[in-house]
């Protein structure tokens, strides 16, 4: 028995070369992948084609860093491997918000919107969203985070709700224009938004890593993890 029991004791330390060796040999492969995205079939145009490709690798670093770690965490906190933050509401509510300035406002208006106001006011919409389900749900007694879960599906689903029945409404003009809005993109990369989106990411990685202790995946048990 002692044998078995130091022999199941060297097994996590026998699997961290192998784990480093594949994550390793990951970060080589993203790294070709980056380089051959960035060089092939340019043709000597390197002013033009290098800046283009470099935001669409920068951006789509940053989108998939986001995802990650907020998949992660949220999966951690609730001690599921399925629910992912958007169970709660969010692109619900973006799509809500686009829908209801082409209802009201018209799709010009849209268009015509500068691009920055247009992520302030829904950054700020999903910012205030989730403050007052936190204020609203957590503060009171008796609630707890699978109810904030639930609070967030019921959203989502009146958010996805009024988004279709506007949309059925909207001539079909109108709907082709919110239709591009409705769908992310890695062609057009605004470089204003994505400085602004990485610093912001940036701060809240680093605000966030004191909590790595309480937001390690591996905190889900062998299975999850």
């Amino acid at each position: 028995m002692p044998n078995v029991r130091s022999a199941l004791a060297l097994q996590p330390a026998q699997r961290q070369p192998l784990l480093d060796r594949k994550l390793l040999l990951l970060l080589g492969l993203a790294g070709l992948f980056i380089i051959l995205f960035l060089t092939i079939k340019v043709n000597g145009h390197w002013d033009f084609a290098l800046p283009r490709r470099g935001r669409k690798v920068l951006a789509m670093l940053l989108v998939g860093y986001a995802i990650a770690y907020s998949s992660v965490a949220f999966q951690t906190v609730t001690n599921n491997r399925i629910l992912t933050p958007s169970i709660i509401g969010f692109d619900s509510l973006y799509l809500l918000i686009q829908t209801g300035i082409v209802f009201v406002f018209g799709a010009m208006t849209l268009t015509m919107m500068d691009r920055n106001v247009q992520f302030i006011v829904n950054v700020g919409c999903m910012v205030f969203f989730a403050g007052l389900l936190y204020r609203w749900l957590f503060q009171r007694e008796g609630h707890n985070l699978y109810f904030l879960v639930l609070v967030g599906v019921i959203f989502g689903a009146l958010f996805g709700s009024l988004t279709t029945f506007m949309q059925r409404m909207l001539d079909p003009n109108d709907f082709t224009v919110l239709q591009d809005r409705m769908f992310a993109s890695f062609n057009q990369v605004d470089q204003e938004l994505l400085a602004i989106s990485l610093i912001g990411v940036a701060l809240i990685g680093l605000y966030s890593r004191r909590f790595t202790a309480d937001l390690d995946v591996i905190s889900l048990g062998r299975d999850q993890a």
